[in-house]
């Protein structure tokens, strides 16, 4: 019986262990504040252009909406909040070629980023003009909905 109580007890704390280093490594990255002039978000290619998960944050009427930017394999830049319509507001980190869901552990299909469904995050519009990513305000208030105290 002894041994059966120490295995039972290694192994919760074996799972105790890997839940907090599962946690631990899903913590999201620091959302970079942006500014809106003229009803846009305008942010500099180059910032973006890595291939990496690049997340962001705008605050309209004391709700800060939390949003991503990822250039896909197909060479387009994709916008999304970083938010889903199953999750919620959980967010999404990338570790080594993908991205995740912190909320499910979904891994997301990085050229899927920017369309809807599953555990995609919720796709944004946004545009090229020259050198910028402009993304207009409006798709920003409109994913409110997303981050208003969960």
């Amino acid at each position: 019986m002894t041994a059966t109580a120490v295995t039972a007890f290694v192994v919760v704390i074996a799972l105790a262990a890997e839940h907090v280093y599962a946690r631990a490594a899903g913590a999201l990255s620091p959302a970079t504040p942006v500014e809106a002039a003229r009803a846009e978000v305008r942010l500099p290619v180059a910032q973006v252009n890595d291939g990496n998960l690049h997340r962001f944050s705008f605050t309209d009427e004391n709700t800060t909406v939390r949003f991503v930017v990822i250039r896909r394999p197909d060479g387009r830049l994709a916008t999304a909040l970083d938010a889903c319509q199953i999750c919620g507001p959980q967010g999404y980190y990338q570790e080594g070629g993908n991205v995740i869901c912190k909320n499910c552990a979904a891994v997301i299909y990085i050229p899927s980023i920017g369309l809807p469904g599953g555990c995609n995050p919720v796709p944004i519009e946004s545009r090229l003009e020259g050198n910028e990513l402009v993304i207009p305000v409006s798709q920003l208030t409109e994913g409110k909905i997303f981050f208003r105290h969960h």
